[in-house]
């Protein structure tokens, strides 16, 4: 949650000196990441280096899958780019540092001994667009378990994929064996065994199972986010705090879309909120994993389909939470300074998020206005809930 420290001005002759440095002109240098990049000679050649393995990367990957691909490498420049933002006792270098060395990391996994999962989450990027393309692709991994759920999915959900009904049980039975005999105790397990469940919908919960079991390869920025724009219902149903437990930690599986908790009062608002909730989590039972699930399942379909927050109750809730925070009396727990920080930054993530909205979705300038109120507004009554009892979900 917190990142980094004030950069100081850096010179333009320093600048220019690594001009070539970078993977990007530095003579162009604009924001306070580029400048630092390009005046630290270790930055700059680990950046240079991160280019290489995104390339190599990209050129690991099916084809079909790069429009997903370059989308989350944008999606991770904004993580990146969030190193700007001050926070006491840490450096936007080491920030930069920690996650260029990171992701670097990721992709050079991804094109090399993690590639057959890179490869799985990048074919499901595509699905929804070339589901026979997808399917064909799939068929080449049998023995994946993670990726035979993905090809019984085609089948139940995508009749122009061609999966027959004798490949959709035969894939079944292979992803079924995929999960681990310790897995057979948790809700998810239960729920895709219950006979009475559809097919269609029972193979959420498996392929719930196989994603907590395999690594995220973390190419794209959650490659089955179409699950819940298609059946929203019952995605989240399977995808968000089944079990109450340890055991949901990680779901949706799925980070928000588009950068939208990257923007700078989002990571603001976060800084207001960090103290208590932090503290709530030291305090908070293993519920309190399935109450952060729903809410991250919640702040996935916010970035996903922001219209649909846009109600009269939702934007309504931004003036309780003002009163709420303003008649706080558990101070240390969350300072007046902090409360008060939450409450200034309000107006901000109104207006960015409206942008964010309006540049990522197409949304005209009122419903982008209505979105955006009440997505601050689900936001703050989430959270200032989960400070006051973090296992009420």
């Amino acid at each position: 949650m917190k990142i980094t420290t004030t950069l100081a001005l850096v010179p333009l002759a320093l600048v220019m000196s690594a001009a070539n440095a970078a993977s990007f002109d530095c003579s162009q240098a604009k924001t306070p990441v580029e400048h630092a990049i390009c005046s630290d000679p270790k930055l700059s050649a680990s950046d240079t280096q991160l280019q290489s393995a995104y390339e190599a990367a990209v050129a690991a990957m099916p084809a079909e899958a790069r429009p997903a691909i370059r989308a989350g490498q944008r999606d991770w420049l904004g993580y990146r780019n969030a190193c700007a933002q001050p926070t006491q006792g840490y450096s936007l270098q080491r920030c930069l540092t920690e996650r260029i060395d990171a992701r670097i990391q990721t992709l050079q996994d991804d094109a090399g001994k993690r590639k057959s999962y890179a490869t799985i989450q990048a074919i499901t990027s595509f699905i929804p667009e070339q589901p026979a393309t997808a399917a064909q692709m799939l068929r080449q991994y049998p023995d994946n378990a993670l990726g035979q759920a993905w090809l019984a999915y085609i089948g139940l959900h995508y009749p122009a994929g061609g999966v027959t009904a004798k490949e959709v049980s035969s894939a079944l039975r292979h992803a079924e064996a995929g999960v681990d005999s310790t897995d057979h105790d948790d809700q998810a397990w239960t729920e895709y065994t219950d006979k009475k469940q559809p097919r269609a919908t029972a193979v959420y919960y498996l392929l719930r199972l196989l994603m907590r079991e395999n690594p995220d390869p973390g190419l794209i920025t959650c490659a089955h986010a179409f699950i819940f724009r298609n059946d929203l219902k019952n995605a989240s149903a399977a995808f968000g705090g089944i079990n109450g437990s340890t055991r949901d930690a990680g779901a949706p599986y799925c980070e928000p879309l588009n950068g939208l908790f990257w923007l700078t009062s989002w990571r603001t608002m976060d800084s207001a909120f960090s103290g208590p909730i932090d503290l709530a989590l030291e305090h908070a039972g293993t519920m309190s994993r399935g109450v952060l699930a729903n809410m991250k399942l919640d702040a996935v379909h916010m970035s996903i389909a922001p219209q649909s927050y846009g109600t009269a109750t939702n934007i309504a809730k931004i003036d309780a939470a003002v009163q709420t925070m303003k008649q706080w009396h558990e101070e240390p727990a969350w300072s007046r300074a902090d409360r008060d920080k939450a409450i200034a930054t309000i107006p901000a993530a109104i207006r960015e998020t409206k942008n964010w909205a309006i540049r990522n979705y197409g949304l005209a300038p009122d419903d982008a206005q209505r979105a955006a109120q009440g997505i601050v507004g689900v936001y703050l009554e989430s959270w200032i809930r989960f400070i006051r009892d973090p296992e009420d979900g």
